[in-house]
């Protein structure tokens, strides 16, 4: 079940996802004993601070990407998006080191023109994100080899992105060739469905 606690008027100086976040750590250090002062405050971590602990998922990357389309993780696509630019540039992970790190993946490996496509962070959340269709499409034939880590919604393997007014859908069409196909609708109603129907039934009267 999830809980969007980002509506929700701020009570304090941390705005509420953050403010859950430091609830959430201080309930669990005391829990191991460790009693905090209940005032949080917002800051940058120092470069030079060594790490105090290092988390090692027992998941292949493979598995870690499946579990993130599947069930829309917002968390663990921008943990990646921030470990990619770390392991590129060097630690601490920063927002602007991801953003280098994933506009030379489009230039330099997936040979895409930057300026039909702007990265502000890995989730997809934020609306300064910008993606032409055909950027799109060029990207999903790369990623044809791990087609089989998309969600599969009725026949059709495909990844949703919603936000209020925007309704997408990337994926690839069934059949022998497994042709991709993207939608991406700025509109009040979401007709995407609609949309993929009359691709698929284009697509079956070939």
């Amino acid at each position: 079940h999830r809980i969007n606690v980002a509506p929700l008027p701020v009570a304090g100086p941390l705005p509420p996802p953050l403010q859950l976040v430091a609830e959430l750590f201080a309930a669990m250090l005391e829990e191991a004993g460790v009693i905090l002062d209940a005032d949080y405050r917002q800051g940058a971590t120092p470069e030079k601070l060594p790490p105090l602990h290092r988390h090692l998922s027992p998941l292949p990357l493979l598995e870690t990407v499946r579990d993130c389309l599947q069930y829309s993780n917002n968390f663990i696509a921008n943990q990646l998006f921030l470990t990619c630019g770390a392991q590129r540039f060097g630690p601490p992970a920063t927002w602007e080191k991801g953003r280098r790190c994933f506009s030379e993946f489009f230039s330099e490996t997936l040979q895409l023109d930057t300026n039909n496509l702007q990265i502000a962070e890995g989730s997809g959340l934020s609306r300064a994100n910008r993606i032409s269709a055909v950027a799109m499409l060029h990207s999903l034939e790369r990623f044809r080899p791990f087609a089989g880590l998309l969600p599969k919604m009725g026949e059709v393997r495909r990844k949703s992105g919603t936000l209020s007014g925007v309704f997408c859908y990337a994926g690839y069409i069934p059949g022998p060739e497994a042709r991709g196909f993207v939608i991406l609708l700025n509109q009040p109603e979401n007709r995407r469905e609609e949309v993929l129907a009359a691709l698929l039934a284009r697509e079956a009267a070939k």
